[in-house]
């Protein structure tokens, strides 16, 4: 029987390389089989764990790139920290924006997007061309009704972080967004975090979210009345009217389409022709601008639809031609 000490070592690996937007616990253990055999089901409790505490690593990694050595003595210190409490929220093109923190590479910001009006909590990476901090993939935007949930729980999150607690039932701030707290290395930290549902119905963590650290909560609940009066400002429903929805009830599975084996075609929702070449490849015949092309690409599941992937190539009618003779 394969050892546990050889699931992890596996599992690490294949985490490391994927990509963590479409990979899922399934097929991770569809990898690990293919690996070591049947045995490896026999450690899905671990390989669940695993997923867990790697995505709460990566994030706690994150947190720790907000510090840097000082030049002098050796010691850590937050970049940009200068110590104290955060500043005030303010006011940048008619957006409300909050630093998390004293390092600053946290934020927080009430702003419109399609006409709707977002709280979004994120990571900021520094342009070392022009000094600029610029958002990065990592955060979560929340509803209005998202935020008020969890600004409810705010200091119910801060408590169990503060006393150690990892274990308490997280926060339905959606049917697939939880707020909650776990332990990384002796650490716990709050985290918002967008799940989806796997086969069996089961939620699993997705690497889109954010971790908070003691200054952030404190940050967010000094800071929540000034959040919620912009949330209203800018045409959003109230957050303070914010109804929590049921954590105990799960959303139905998507259906997930099923890999073919090659020659089945359709007609995508864009009126773009397509057939299968097996293998998750396709060809698909679309327009562009006007231009007629032929795309051969890879495709991926996500939430149980295809998409296009970045491996592949876009061919003009003569291109095609030349190649299919």
């Amino acid at each position: 029987m394969v050892s546990a000490a050889a699931i992890k070592k596996r599992l690490q690996a294949i985490l490391e390389e994927a990509d963590l937007d479409v990979l899922t616990e399934r097929k991770v253990i569809q990898q690990l089989v293919e690996d070591f055999g049947e045995d490896a089901k026999t450690h899905t409790d671990l390989i669940k764990k695993g997923i867990e505490a790697f995505l709460a690593e990566s994030d706690e990694d994150d947190e720790d790139g907000d510090y840097e050595e000082e030049e002098e003595g050796g010691k850590k210190r937050k970049a940009g920290s200068q110590g104290g409490p955060s500043k005030a929220p303010r006011v940048e093109g008619g957006e409300l924006v909050l630093g998390l923190g004293a390092g600053g590479r946290k934020r927080l910001s009430v702003r419109g997007f399609k006409g709707k009006v977002l709280v979004d909590l994120r990571e900021y990476w520094e342009d070392k061309e022009s000094g600029e901090l610029k958002p990065s993939a990592r955060g979560i935007s929340l509803s209005p009704n998202q935020w008020g949930v969890l600004a409810q729980a705010l200091p119910a999150l801060a408590a169990a972080q503060k006393a150690g607690d990892a274990g308490g039932a997280p926060v339905a701030l959606s049917d697939t967004r939880r707020a909650y707290c776990s332990e990384f290395k002796g650490r716990v930290g709050v985290h918002v975090r967008e799940f989806f549902v796997d086969d069996q119905g089961e939620l699993k963590p997705t690497k889109k979210g954010i971790s908070l650290d003691a200054d952030a909560l404190a940050s967010l609940a000094s800071h929540a009345a000034a959040i919620h009066a912009h949330v209203r400002k800018m045409g959003g429903e109230d957050p303070e009217a914010a109804v929590a929805p049921d954590a105990r009830a799960k959303p139905e599975p998507k259906q997930r389409a099923a890999k073919t084996e090659g020659g089945v075609s359709g007609k995508g929702p864009n009126g773009e022709v397509w057939a299968d070449l097996g293998g998750n490849k396709r060809a698909t015949v679309s327009s562009w601008k006007g231009a007629l092309q032929v795309g051969l690409r890879e495709w991926y599941q996500k939430d149980g639809e295809w998409l296009p992937g970045k491996k592949g190539i876009s061919l003009k009618p003569a291109e095609w031609r030349a190649v299919a003779g």
